[in-house]
């Protein structure tokens, strides 16, 4: 497994902290290129998700999966799938790794304040990532 592979592993771990949410399929195309596909079933986690998403400057895709009939199925909110999508950049190099571990600091960060990560846990994966540690 590649470093970008492992972590996208442990983030999918992480989004299983979070109530509500589904992960539907991860993927990492290349070290360039991984992404997390998701459905919601907890508004709260997904405003959550996309804070950790703009701190990391990462794109949040949206869209839906409804079946045309009947049209009430157009409105419902389950049918909505969101994409977590990591891309390398000419100035990043060749790597999307770097974009992943920011992510990953701000999901700790958040699981940390949430009560839903003890420190130890926290702390270990903020240092492998370079993030700023928390406090017990």
């Amino acid at each position: 497994m590649t470093s970008s592979e492992n972590t996208l592993f442990t983030l999918a771990e992480l989004f299983h902290r979070l109530q509500g949410i589904v992960i539907l399929q991860q993927e990492t195309v290349s070290d360039a290129h991984a992404w997390l596909i998701f459905r919601v079933e907890q508004f709260e986690s997904l405003a959550a998700i996309t804070y950790c998403a703009d701190g990391a400057n990462l794109p949040l895709d949206m869209w839906s999966a409804a079946p045309p009939r009947p049209f009430v199925e157009q409105g419902n909110p389950a049918h909505l799938l969101f994409r977590l999508n990591a891309v390398a950049t000419d100035d990043e190099g060749a790597s999307c790794l770097p974009k992943l571990q920011l992510f990953g600091c701000f999901m700790v960060w958040y699981l940390h304040g949430m009560k839903r990560m003890t420190a130890v846990e926290a702390n270990t994966l903020l240092a492998e990532w370079n993030g700023r540690l928390v406090a017990d």
